[in-house]
């Protein structure tokens, strides 16, 4: 079933990692009206004829915006612009939720408990040495509250204000904080998202 959700994912990468984002929403349980990619690498994106077929026969709009190098807030801001959507929901290209329910429990949420939007969590996995001492140095083993994975109504991102674009990390932490000064109705996630990709 479809939602009145638009899905933003900024992206810096090759078609291998947006194919695999794709392929993951082609399973969940619920999708959102509308899927707005912002490929901000030098490189366009040639998706495949069948993964695109599949979100046709969902009526799934997908868009793709080309803007080379722009930072990951002025990508963020750019698809909030042409979003068409009541809900925003956000990922990227590491942060992925493994599990069908995430888009579908998290609305529900929502709706029911009548939020202006629900916090992303996000657990950061490991798979070498390198990777463990960074999180055991930084994250931790605990989910952290993240851009990624959350989902708020428009009209909250326009009161907040858009993220800042003109910095290369930082600006969601920064946004996150700006939104705790309002007086919004908020829950976390109940489902996290798994961020892979700390060997970069």
């Amino acid at each position: 079933m479809k939602k009145n959700i638009s899905l933003i994912i900024p992206t810096n990468t090759n078609n291998f990692y947006i194919e695999d984002i794709l392929t993951n929403i082609s399973m969940w349980s619920d999708y959102p009206s509308e899927i707005i990619i912002i490929n901000t690498s030098r490189f366009k994106i040639n998706l495949e004829k069948y993964l695109i077929n599949k979100f046709k026969k969902k009526k799934i709009n997908i868009l793709i915006i080309n803007k080379k190098n722009f930072f990951p807030g002025a990508a963020r801001n750019e698809g909030i612009t042409v979003s068409s959507c009541e809900y925003i929901a956000f990922l990227d290209m590491n942060t992925v939720p493994y599990n069908k329910d995430w888009l579908k429990n998290n609305f529900r949420l929502i709706k029911q408990k009548k939020l202006d939007g629900v916090f992303g969590r996000t657990i950061y996995l490991v798979s070498n040495f390198k990777e463990k001492i960074i999180v055991a140095s930084t994250y931790g083993l605990k989910s952290l509250r993240t851009i990624p994975g959350s989902i708020f109504k428009k009209k909250l991102i326009k009161k907040v204000g858009y993220f800042n674009s003109s910095t290369r990390a930082g600006e969601d932490t920064e946004w996150l904080n700006k939104l705790d000064k309002f007086k919004f109705k908020l829950e976390f996630s109940k489902i996290p998202l798994f961020y892979k990709g700390l060997y970069k």
